[in-house]
């Protein structure tokens, strides 16, 4: 618009100077070089400032592993001159190319930095150890707690273990039948552990590889699934219990009902018969059981070690031919009791071989059975005295009828007490003949005395309690 100004200026004192032909002539002129002028400024373009592109720095890997004494590049792109930096020079250090070296075990950042310093990237470097070529020195498969096996079936699949000549610093990779096994390390990495369930008989091929490189291959032998076998054996007063299996047995239990539990005893001193039963667990969780009918020994019963001390019933017993040739022996008088027991029988026992009296069967009382508490403590006295080497066999107060007959309720109290004695005692045994008697009868001609039959009997019921105790 100055310009146009200008212009107007100018043509109003040029005008005023030339002549009316010349002034029409530069009007035309004048309109023209307006229209141009009007025309370039409608119509061109603002030229803009033109921009600086941002910068862009691109890292293909920015985890880096080395080993000590390796180098690499790090590989990147820039639409920028790049600067790098190291955060620990000791472990790893980079040049002006971006080529890093490593020093030492560790991990360093490196850092790509821009030319106008506006843009970053980190790279991480992880330097380890240099590794020498892994090797499998050994391989066993085994069970978790007894690693002294060579191969064990854990549940239903196995656990491997496998030796490596150093300490693992990258995972290997672990196959069973081409299939790739997930594993754990144990604590000083020395050693990984690989559990895989796996088929009754079947083959298995294990494998190693250090990165794509087979270092291993050990064939598994079948896995079976058979129960360990058990066996119970009798030794003396004790019970043994073994096992076999494939795997290694580790658990053992004895016992005579279903309640039992597992430890590593292989041996128990029993103290009844009957049927025991045992159970053996192997290092893969199997069990299996197994039992015995223990039968007591039977043992002979010498007449000749019997000493029978009584009153005048035992008296006429031992005076029976049948009795005499049995070779016992016998301390009784008649109308004997718990005084003369004390005055002159127990010196009379003592004085006999100790062959003589292996057994002393007593049946005093029934002339005295108010003396009952005296009978009882004299019986413990020669239990833990002069007769505890001996076994004590306390023969009931037999029956009696006709006009002894009132003295059956004051015999059977005696008769409790003394078996209440032999319960407490373990060198003192109750024979219980009076019940026989009682419910089979028995010949008397007196009510008090027995005849040679029933005599018989008690002497048949005095053997058999001695056998029974020890068979």
């Amino acid at each position: 618009m100055y310009l146009l100004k200008y212009i107007l200026l100018c043509y109003n004192n040029y005008m005023e100077n030339i002549s009316d032909n010349l002034k029409k002539i530069l009007i035309f002129v004048l309109i023209g070089a307006i229209i141009i002028v009007l025309f370039v400024m409608l119509f061109s373009k603002k030229e803009e400032p033109v921009e600086q592109p941002a910068t862009i720095i691109s890292v293909v890997d920015r985890d880096i592993k080395l080993e000590i004494g390796s180098s690499t590049d790090i590989n990147y792109t820039s639409n920028s001159s790049v600067s790098f930096s190291s955060s620990d020079t000791n472990v790893a250090i980079v040049d002006n190319r971006g080529h890093v070296t490593a020093l030492s075990k560790g991990n360093s950042t490196i850092l790509l930095i821009s030319s106008d310093r506006k843009t970053t990237v980190a790279v991480n470097v992880t330097v380890i150890k240099k590794a020498e070529p892994l090797k499998v020195s050994s391989v066993k498969v085994e069970s978790s707690n007894d690693f002294s096996k060579n191969y064990v079936r854990k549940g239903d699949g196995l656990i491997i273990n496998i030796d490596f000549n150093r300490n693992l610093e990258e995972r290997p990779k672990i196959m069973i039948n081409e299939e790739e096994l997930p594993y754990t390390l144990n604590s000083n990495r020395s050693y990984i552990f690989v559990e895989k369930e796996v088929e009754d008989e079947k083959e298995l091929k294990l494998k190693v590889y250090d990165g794509d490189t087979q270092i291993y291959t050990f064939d598994l032998p079948k896995i079976d699934n058979e129960v360990p076998k058990c066996s119970l054996k009798q030794e003396g007063e004790y019970l043994r219990i073994t096992g076999t299996d494939n795997y290694g047995i580790s658990g053992y239990a004895i016992s005579q009902d279903k309640n039992y539990s597992y430890s590593s005893t292989e041996m128990i001193k029993f103290s009844t018969y009957g049927k025991w039963y045992g159970h053996v667990r192997d290092n893969a969780g199997n069990e299996g059981s197994c039992s015995i009918t223990l039968v007591k020994p039977i043992i002979n019963i010498d007449p000749a070690n019997i000493t029978i001390v009584g009153d005048s019933r035992m008296w006429l017993l031992c005076r029976r031919d049948w009795y005499k040739a049995e070779n016992g022996s016998c301390v009784a008088k008649s109308a004997m009791g718990y005084n003369w027991l004390v005055s002159d029988a127990i010196g009379m026992v003592n004085a006999l071989s100790s062959s003589k009296k292996k057994y002393i069967v007593n049946n005093l009382g029934v002339n005295d059975l108010y003396h009952v508490d005296k009978y009882i403590s004299k019986y413990t006295e020669l239990a833990n005295g002069s007769w505890k080497n001996y076994m004590i066999f306390l023969l009931s107060v037999n029956p009696t009828k006709g006009k002894y007959d009132d003295r059956n309720s004051k015999i059977n109290e005696f008769n409790v007490k003394l078996k209440d004695l032999a319960n407490r005692y373990t060198n003192i045994h109750y024979c219980d003949s009076n019940s026989y008697l009682k419910s089979h009868g028995f010949g008397s001609s007196d009510g008090l005395h027995y005849d040679n039959d029933t005599d018989k009997v008690i002497y048949d019921q005095i053997k058999k309690c001695i056998y029974n105790y020890y068979n």
